[in-house]
């Protein structure tokens, strides 16, 4: 309307201003959401580990989707390797040697020894071994293939007469709730045996039984911000290694 000192606007003019404003407003929120929902990641992640190293997945796992709830994972544990060039798996977890595959891309995770180790009921059943000549008189865990490829078990192999050899398995969380359970002397992870004073340390740790852990991830599919965002937080989880002494309780 006309004023004395120019145009002014009216009842509708300034309601019309008003439902502008908020209208822009509503936009640039909505284009904030938008684009945040562009980059969040979403959809499927299929995650792999060996079987007895699952928790430590799950504990990523859960990280993640708190923060990102459209993230479906599905875990796959097995101790084959997944052809992740064939998208069979989009994150591993894989202990031993460094992976030398090109395509993949490989970060370190964390290193553990094994030791060889009693509980203390079976030291007071059958003593300790003061050496590999007492080995005949004592009972051991070994693994289920001779060609396991793991330090402690390829020792235990050469050194112990195949009858004192009172179980053989290829399940980490049996061998390990062996030990804990008295029966058996065997390999246990030095991190997990210095945590209870009822195990006890029957050979040292060695060089040689210390194993690597490493997260791979396939070259093109690093960079997508659903495997990002699960590397980073695996990288942040302590590796689980007390598989035996949730599930049993000691003698």
């Amino acid at each position: 309307q006309r004023h004395q000192r120019g145009y002014t606007p009216t009842d509708v003019g300034r309601e019309l201003l008003e439902v502008g404003s908020r209208a822009d407003d509503e936009l640039t929120q909505w284009l904030g959401r938008a684009r945040h929902r562009q980059y969040e990641p979403a959809g499927e992640l299929i995650i792999t580990a060996l079987p007895g190293f699952e928790v430590t997945l799950l504990r990523a796992m859960i990280r993640m989707q708190r923060d990102f709830p459209a993230v479906s994972c599905r875990v796959v544990t097995t101790e084959q390797l997944m052809r992740m060039e064939f998208g069979e798996a989009h994150v591993a977890l894989r202990a031993g040697p460094r992976p030398s595959d090109p395509d993949f891309v490989v970060l370190h995770h964390s290193s553990h020894s094994f030791g060889l180790y009693a509980h203390s009921s079976y030291v007071q059943r059958h003593g300790l071994p003061a050496s590999n000549a007492d080995f005949g008189q004592h009972h051991f865990c070994a693994g289920g293939q001779v060609s396991d490829h793991v330090g402690p078990l390829e020792w235990i192999e050469r050194n112990v007469p195949p009858e004192n050899i009172s179980l053989r398995t290829d399940s980490l969380l049996i061998g390990q709730s062996a030990v804990v359970q008295g029966h058996c002397i065997g390999p246990l992870w030095q991190a997990v045996a210095e945590q209870d004073d009822n195990l006890v340390e029957v050979i040292a740790p060695r060089p040689d039984w210390s194993i690597d852990f490493w997260i791979v991830t396939h070259v093109d599919l690093h960079r997508t911000t659903k495997v990002q965002s699960f590397v980073h937080r695996l990288k942040e989880t302590e590796l689980d290694l007390g598989v035996a002494h949730r599930h049993w309780p000691t003698p």
